[in-house]
């Protein structure tokens, strides 16, 4: 059968456990019916874990979401994105041979990758804000972005960044931080997979996991690099990250 997994990651923000049925797929991958695991997307690595099936624990290295499964959503406001698919975890060949076909597991996150996802995920948008105050059209001229662990980068189609403006993007970051902005996340009427991101004013489209207000995440180092020309490059990275208020607010229960 082929699930529509359902989003306990968006029910669940601050869920780590969550039992679910799961049918093996193709490389090494088992689909699930319900997943607490985020799978990769907008730029935001995929969660990692353990499954736990009987008596036995087995890592798992990547959550993905199915390819040409579920359904398109197309919207004037919103980009393209496919929902209602399944979400896949991937396992070491060695630990998927000891999984049945199908069956029933419990699933649970590393909650220091997933924090260390989120603060850098809610401080991507704060630098793409930052990006945007000095050059209105980096929305329209993005063309990738990857978000890691503790920082990540924008590649977009604009006149140089100067040292100035790296400086000024530094500041734009710290300044949100230390008035500890709240962000919101809005779902679209009918369309709970299809989210956008807000903080002072700003829409972003995004589906992946967010801090509820900035606080002292840590020490924020912005550089710029010419990927090409005529595309910008502009890494961040956090260091000493404060993980601390987040991994807080997650609770042990399953759900």
């Amino acid at each position: 059968m082929t699930f529509k997994t359902e989003k306990l990651f968006y029910q669940f923000p601050y869920g780590k456990r969550a039992k679910t049925q799961f049918e093996k797929r193709e490389g090494n991958t088992i689909a699930l019916a319900r997943s607490i695991a985020y799978p990769e997307g907008g730029g935001q690595l995929g969660d990692k874990g353990v499954v736990k099936y009987q008596a036995i624990t087995l890592p798992f290295i990547d959550t993905q979401k199915s390819v040409g499964m579920g359904r398109s959503v197309v919207r004037k406001d919103f980009p393209l994105i496919n929902v209602e698919g399944e979400v896949r975890l991937t396992l070491a060949q060695e630990n998927f041979d000891l999984l049945p076909d199908s069956g029933e597991i419990e699933v649970e996150i590393d909650l220091k990758n997933r924090c260390e996802l989120t603060i850098s995920h809610t401080i991507s948008h704060v630098v793409y804000m930052g990006m945007t105050e000095l050059r209105n059209a980096v929305p329209e001229t993005t063309f990738g972005c990857l978000i890691g662990n503790e920082g990540g980068r924008f590649d977009v189609g604009v006149e140089k960044f100067l040292e100035d403006d790296v400086k000024f993007i530094k500041l734009f970051v710290e300044n949100s931080i230390q008035n500890k902005d709240k962000v919101e996340i809005v779902e679209i009427p009918g369309e709970p997979e299809c989210r956008i991101w807000q903080m002072n004013g700003i829409s972003i489209p995004c589906g992946g996991t967010h801090l509820e207000a900035l606080y002292d995440v840590g020490d924020i180092h912005i550089k710029r690099k010419g990927k090409s020309k005529g595309i910008e490059r502009i890494y961040f990275e956090i260091k000493n990250v404060n993980l601390t208020p987040l991994l807080a607010r997650f609770q042990d229960k399953l759900v």
